[in-house]
This record gives C-alpha cells, structure tokens and sequence, in this order.
C-alpha cells in the first residue's frame, strides 16, 4: 500500500504567503503559552498527508533548525540505505580455543551501530560463554577504524562535558557513550554503582546519610569529582549528602569522552560478569584477515533505529545514522566525507518537490513539502497529520544515553 509523507528540507525557495501566518488554531496557542514559548519566537508547520494546511504560523522567518535536522538525516538514511538496513557488532579470535582458553587476543569490531545497547552488548558478551571460551589470555583489540574521526572534544558545543547530549559518535559505540550512575538507599545501606558496568569507569562513594524528606535539588547536594585519564578510563567519586527519604535515584553522565574506550570498558566487564576470566587489558587495532568470527550480533532495522533518533532527539544517534550514509566505498568514514552524501540527496530529491517554503533570507529551516511513497508504509496517510516545528534554540537539545529520558 502506498502512503504519502511530508518532508522537511533545507532549501532556498520562494517565500511563503502572508496570509498563512494567521493559520494557528486556539489550542496550539494555548501549549506555546503554557510552556513559555512566544509566539513571536515559534516556527510551526502542519498539514494532512494531501497537503491541506492544519496550522501554519512564521514560514517567512528564518530560524535555527536545531533538533529538527534529524529528521532530514532520518530520511536520507531511509532513501540511501533502506528501512531494512542493520548494523552487525562482532566478537572475534585469530589465536585457537583449547580447554575453555582464549590464548591470545579478543577482537571488537565495530560495525558503526547506533543502537548497542547494554542489553544487546551482554547478550553479544555472553555468546563467547555460550561457546565455551571461559577465559581470554590475551588483550581486547577494539577495531573502530570503520569511522575515521577527529580527537573527541566534548566542551566545545556547550562547555558541558560531562553531559550525556555531548558524546561523540563511534564505530564502536556502546549504550550511547554515556553511562547511568545509580544511588540505591535500602535497608539502612547505600549502593551506588555504574550501568553500563566497565572495566575503565569506576566509581567511589564517599556519600554521607542524611535522614529525611528527599530535596528537589537532590543531585546539588553531592560533590562529584571525575577524573579523565590518558588511557581513556575514567573514575567518578561522590560526597557530600544522600538523603533517606530519595530511596533510588540515577542521573546521566558522560564520563568517557573517547568511545571506544567506553566500550572496551564494557566488553571487558560484561565477560567477567558472565563468569569468565580476563588476563589482559585493551587496545586499538585492526582485525586481522585471518580472524575468525566467534559471536555477532546485529542491530534492529533502521526503520526502527530512527525512531529513538527522533522520538528521543539522540544526537549521538544521529551522529552515528549520518555516518552510515554512504557505504559505496570501504574506506574510512569521516564528518566531512559524509557531508556531501545527504546534500547530493536533498539536490536529487529537491527536484520533484512542490508546494511552498519560508524565507529566502540568510541561514533558515525552509522547508519544502514532498509528496512520496513512504519508504516504510508507516509514517504518515492523505489524512493523518505531519508536522516540523522549529525555535530558535541554544545548546539545550540533551539527548539520553539511552532512549526515554533527557541528559
């Protein structure tokens, strides 16, 4: 069944009609003002599948795009790589398994997954138990060379290095680069620990109890001090005051700027956890021709994948999704390589587009409305409404390390 989609894209057209500023129901009126957005700095556009107007509101001013640039990422992707694209992970070997023994190294290759989660990287993990490698005598070899990247720098959007939204992306990208640090109150004790579990995070606590009623600002009245070090690693420590009455309390931390790092941390734990064994520590390298695969596993289907890309505004995500975007090479894939790929795609696709757009002044989210077949039969009918909305946004867009919640 074919369905048709509106799309929003970045390109210079005519200027819209003034008339269609006034199109802005009560109701859309009254969710601006109740989140404290005036009108005069809100960009709204929204039509039924057939391209009937629902609400449309400042299409002549130029706006930041921020978040919703995703979208555009989004469904380049679902042009150039198909809703049924996946990534694979894989766990590899080139010495022999005797006894239950790994005598040599264990290789990581990345495949560029947006999505490895913790879950999915502990079922990847314990597939070397399933097969009977109990312990590895060698190093982790983490090859990530699919991505080829600038040092990460994580102060340079914002100046909030330690915020899950400022991850960087990875070919190895395990749980979004970010880490859950949990305080667990219960029974007159205090837990705190970190999810994912890494063999290069640690955290101490030197938290004080304090009885009664949980404060709102519960996360000021903890001292955190991280150290980042050369290796990669990381350790977290925690004082000041915990109160009783907060029972269970989590918040969001990019302690590990370098991914791979991050990741390796996590494989290597994840297999201790499991029960095994681990002689060595980790390191970067290629996975050698003769290598053989030992346990993989592979990423839900893109169609899937962009859903937490946009529901959630995940930068590290759409990082990852717009570094995929052309695989018509086996090269390394870099920021600045990949930039072209989604620009020949809005030029190809720009062609059939009809309708109107916002303002041709300066740098704007103009948009340009596109009648095509869905590539995923899912997004949106003639009838069901589509929708972009655009502000002018400062460094604000947090996305979660994983999908549900907000750095």
């Amino acid at each position: 069944m074919m369905r048709t989609l509106l799309l929003v894209l970045l390109l210079a057209l005519p200027a819209a009609h003034a008339e269609e500023e006034a199109l802005l129901p009560d109701g859309l009126k009254r969710i601006l003002s109740r989140n404290g957005i005036p009108l005069a700095q809100a960009g709204i556009y929204m039509a039924w599948g057939d391209g009937e107007p629902i609400a449309l509101h400042n299409l002549d001013r130029p706006f930041n795009p921020a978040s919703a640039i995703k979208l555009v990422t989004s469904m380049a992707a679902l042009d150039l790589l198909g809703p049924e694209h996946t990534w694979e992970s894989g766990l590899y070997a080139a010495a022999e398994v005797a006894s239950g023994s790994l005598r040599g190294d264990l290789y990581f290759k990345g495949g560029g997954d947006p999505f490895l989660t913790n879950e999915r990287l502990a079922w990847l993990v314990g597939g070397l138990r399933r097969r009977g490698v109990d312990d590895v005598a060698g190093d982790l070899v983490l090859d990530d060379s699919l991505f080829a990247l600038p040092p990460p720098d994580t102060e340079s959007f914002d100046g909030a290095g330690s915020r899950s939204y400022n991850a960087s992306p990875g070919a190895a990208l395990v749980n979004f680069g970010a880490s859950f640090v949990h305080l667990h109150y219960m029974d007159g004790a205090l837990t705190v620990f970190a999810e994912p579990p890494s063999a290069t995070f640690k955290v101490t606590s030197k938290v004080r109890m304090v009885r009664g009623r949980c404060p709102g600002n519960w996360r000021q009245r903890l001292q955190e001090r991280l150290v980042r070090r050369d290796d990669g690693s990381a350790e977290l420590t925690l004082a000041g005051r915990y109160y009783t009455g907060c029972g269970a309390r989590s918040f969001h931390l990019l302690a590990q700027p370098d991914a791979g790092a991050h990741a390796a941390g996590g494989v290597i734990q994840q297999f201790i956890d499991a029960g095994g064994t681990f002689a060595g520590g980790w390191r970067r390298g290629e996975l050698p021709a003769k290598a053989r695969l030992l346990t993989a596993n592979e990423s839900p289907p893109l169609a899937e994948i962009i859903r937490g890309v946009n529901k959630y505004s995940n930068n590290v995500m759409a990082r990852n999704l717009f570094l995929a975007l052309d695989e018509s090479d086996d090269g390394p894939r870099s920021l600045e390589g990949r930039a072209s790929t989604p620009r020949a795609w809005r030029s190809t696709t720009a062609r059939g587009c009809r309708g109107r757009s916002a303002s041709p002044r300066g740098s704007s989210a103009r948009r340009c409305v596109c009648t095509t077949p869905s590539p995923t039969g899912t997004s949106c009918t003639p009838r069901s409404p589509c929708s972009a909305a655009t502000a002018p946004s400062g460094p604000g867009t947090a996305a979660s390390p994983r999908p549900g919640g907000r750095g």
